[in-house]
């Protein structure tokens, strides 16, 4: 009984070792990535595209486990930069590019013309690459800097062909870059690709907020059995009532940019923008940039505030109540 299932998990082994080495390079990355700034992670993500090109496609070194070691480092890519993505933006664009790297894993699985599909992956993580390091060495985000990284990318793309032999041999493969960068560009138009490197990791709605000696303090209503919340959702409004809206944005460090606060109130004809506050942000701090707007003279209703970069790409977004009644509950304090 030992000998069969030894036998079949061998078979296993020999029909499905790329795909198991890409997932384990794709979990490894999950358990040991950094923040997106971290030195230590971009030198490492260059390394693995360093082994696809080397492995994959230029050297016969290591042929027994080439493919192997390809796939691994092609999963540990995909998978940071899909965490990047994901913290970065809103999750309904996060979830467009996820659908896609699965998309990506399943192809991967059952594709027969590998040298395509495997180039079209590398690419894939060479465009997301620049896509990451170029707003990190610049230190903004905007239209010309999105436009700079899809020019590295190709300029890359087109000088490693030039030195790689074997990529020439992919008939009409010169094509894929510009293909590539084409789809980045219109989605980029569509608002769908997150505002790397920037992540909103904080945010809440509180009843007042004051700013002292480099600290914030907030305060808010909280039922004594609603022990785990940390602002006031749903907010109990009381007219002259002022509500705080509290962020923090992670950027790295050198960053300098403007965000816009923009809150919005929904009405039977959809989200409508009540106000748009621009707020410089600056990067460095490893909790994220603190920032704060308020908002007075407030209807009941449901409210968000998204969070958008200066050429509209959403960093985030906090939805929230607004209720009206009789302030019962504790007033909790808390210092950021």
């Amino acid at each position: 009984m030992n000998r069969l299932f030894d036998l079949k998990f061998t078979v296993f082994l020999k029909e499905h070792h790329q795909p198991i080495f890409f997932i384990g390079g794709f979990i490894f990355d999950i358990l040991t990535l950094g923040q997106i700034d971290d030195r230590l992670n971009i030198i490492i993500l260059s390394i693995y595209l360093s082994v696809i090109y080397l492995f994959a496609w230029k050297s016969d070194w290591l042929v027994r486990w080439r493919e192997d070691i390809t796939q691994f480092a092609l999963g540990a890519l995909l998978s940071a930069f899909s965490l990047f993505f994901f913290k970065s933006g809103s999750f309904a664009n996060s979830f467009i590019f996820l659908s896609a790297i699965f998309i990506l894993l399943v192809l991967n699985e059952f594709n027969k013309n590998e040298g395509y599909f495997q180039y079209f992956l590398t690419l894939l993580c060479l465009m997301c690459f620049f896509q990451v390091i170029t707003p990190i060495a610049i230190g903004r985000v905007n239209i010309w800097v999105f436009l700079l990284s899809l020019g590295l990318f190709i300029g890359i793309d087109y000088f490693i062909r030039k030195k790689i032999e074997n990529l020439e041999k992919l008939e009409k493969s010169q094509f894929f870059a510009p293909v590539l960068a084409t789809l980045f560009l219109i989605l980029y138009t569509l608002k769908v690709i997150p505002p790397i490197p920037l992540t909103m990791v904080k945010a809440g709605v509180y009843r007042n907020l004051e700013k002292s000696d480099g600290q914030y303090k907030v305060s808010f209503l909280r039922s004594p059995w609603k022990f785990w919340k940390y602002d006031e959702n749903p907010y109990l409004y009381s007219p002259g009532d002022r509500i705080y809206f509290y962020s923090q944005i992670y950027s790295p460090g050198r960053f300098q940019d403007e965000v816009f606060i923009q809150w919005e109130k929904y009405s039977k004809s959809g989200w409508q923008t009540s106000d748009r506050i621009p707020v410089q942000v600056a990067g460095g701090r490893a909790e994220g940039f603190r920032l704060y707007t308020f908002k007075e003279n407030i209807t009941e209703g449901e409210w968000r505030v998204l969070v958008k970069t200066s050429n509209d790409l959403e960093i985030g977004r906090y939805k929230f109540s607004v209720i009206t009644g009789n302030q019962e509950d504790n007033l909790i304090e808390k210092v950021y």
